[in-house]
């Protein structure tokens, strides 16, 4: 074998190598996106899929509002927009 195939071959599995490392951050870019997008994006398909809504309990809300008294600052609301606690 010449110097010059050696080359070619190492030339060959270092882009190869290249290839791999950009597929897998592409990969790991696109599970991320999914991941974070996925609870943004599933209560459009409650209408579509039928979905039910689920209330938080009393005893789920007592115990978010205590957390939060003990942390201190300030209470936002982030859930599903109707501002409705039961």
């Amino acid at each position: 074998m010449t110097s010059t195939e050696e080359n070619g071959g190492q030339a060959a599995r270092q882009n190869g190598a290249v290839a791999l490392v950009v597929v897998g951050g592409v990969a790991a870019v696109v599970g991320a996106v999914y991941a974070i997008a996925l609870p943004f994006v599933t209560p459009a398909f409650r209408g579509k899929l039928g979905l039910p809504f689920v209330p938080a309990t009393t005893r789920q809300i007592d115990m978010v509002l205590q957390h939060c008294r003990q942390r201190g600052g300030t209470f936002v609301d982030l859930g599903s927009g109707t501002w409705l606690l039961p």
